[in-house]
């Protein structure tokens, strides 16, 4: 790597140089708030050269003051030195308000926090720096927010007083995530525990059992500790070959359905169970449902409705019968009637013929 080229002095190839690698090339990474502090240490210890121009000089605060994260410089007596921008705009602070007040006093006292001081006044006596501090605070312009402080002394050879470097990171967004995720997993648990389904989680690389819930376990017979490690082949449900099919419909689709599998207990009993199994990323879900009342249901009302065919075929039949009955009675009463008609008529014209004799006699 060449020399950095400098319009006056000579550049001298020990930390220095690394110290430029860092910089420039440094800058396009994704930098965590330790190596921001890594860098300024780098710039404070290295501004003591006597040949370091103001122009690396300038670079370095102009490189420390697009930091993102905010940040302050804090001499022994924990007053502020220098504030960089991110800072000012997240506390809605200004330079000239913020420069030569102690980190208690800077806004309106949100920082006078009684953990905060005890955890500075240790820090200074024992020299030791502190990562990760958390502090929760309700502040008056940026309202309820999670800060982390990470805090170092920073010591030069030929400096007679360190100066403190304090970098302060947001993580309320961070805590608010970790916080819905707890929330959730305790929800799943509480979902997995009472669950009426039987559930059986399975590693996706391993296709190996990890965990069971109390529904399974009393549906199969199996203990927590028997499923554990084991293939769902192993514990009466589906074979390797059909669980590679799995795999495959997992990926297209994000789960897989089962509506009948005969599933085996442990002492070798067949139970009719329907089977989902749903993509969980790292894990997933079987969902085992025990259907053998139900399929003993269908199978009643599949043979009642066979028996209740059968009746109404047999009730046709007979009706059928009476209604012929019927018609053959209808038939015979009517052909009656008629007769009886045709007797009526024919009396009638005897009744008239013999009337009719009568007056000729006489």
């Amino acid at each position: 790597m060449g020399d950095p080229d400098f319009q006056d002095g000579r550049w001298e190839k020990t930390c220095r140089e690394d110290y430029w690698f860092f910089l420039t090339d440094g800058i396009s990474k994704d930098l965590s708030v330790h190596d921001y502090i890594d860098i300024y240490i780098k710039w404070y210890e290295v501004s003591t050269f006597e040949d370091l121009t103001i122009r690396v000089k300038d670079f370095a605060k102009s490189f420390v003051d697009t930091i993102h994260e905010p940040f302050l410089l804090l001499d022994k007596d924990k007053k502020v030195i220098y504030v960089n921008r991110s800072f000012c705009d997240t506390f809605k602070v200004t330079v000239d308000e913020t420069i030569g007040n102690v980190l208690y006093d800077i806004g309106k006292r949100e920082w006078d926090i009684p953990k905060l001081r005890t955890l500075f006044d240790d820090f200074l006596q024992k020299k030791k720096d502190f990562n990760g501090f958390e502090v929760e605070h309700n502040f008056p312009t940026i309202g309820h927010k999670i800060m982390m402080l990470n805090a170092r002394i920073i010591e030069a050879e030929g400096r007679p007083e360190h100066i403190i470097l304090l970098a302060i990171e947001d993580i309320t967004d961070i805590r608010k995530k970790e916080n819905e995720l707890k929330e959730y997993e305790a929800r799943y648990r509480r979902f997995f525990e009472t669950a009426h389904d039987g559930l059986l989680l399975i590693d996706y690389n391993t296709g190996r059992i990890v965990n069971s819930n109390p529904a399974i376990i009393s549906m199969l017979n199996y203990s927590a500790e028997d499923f554990k490690g084991k293939s769902l082949h192993d514990v009466g449900l589906i074979n390797e070959v059909e669980f590679q099919n799995v795999l495959l419909n997992l990926k297209d689709f994000g789960f897989v359905y089962f509506d009948y599998f005969l599933a085996k207990t442990k002492e070798g009993k067949t139970i009719d169970t329907e089977i989902y199994l749903v993509d969980r990323t790292k894990l997933i879900q079987c969902n085992v449902r025990d259907i053998t009342e139900r399929k003993k249901t269908e199978n009643e009302l599949r043979i009642y409705h066979e028996n209740l065919s059968e009746l109404v075929t047999e009730r046709t039949r007979e009706l059928n019968a009476k209604i012929h009955e019927l018609e053959t009675f209808n038939k015979v009463f009517i052909g009656r009637e008629l007769r009886v008609i045709e007797l009526k008529k024919l009396v009638e014209e005897l009744e008239k013929e013999v009337a009719s004799l009568k007056k000729s006699v006489l």
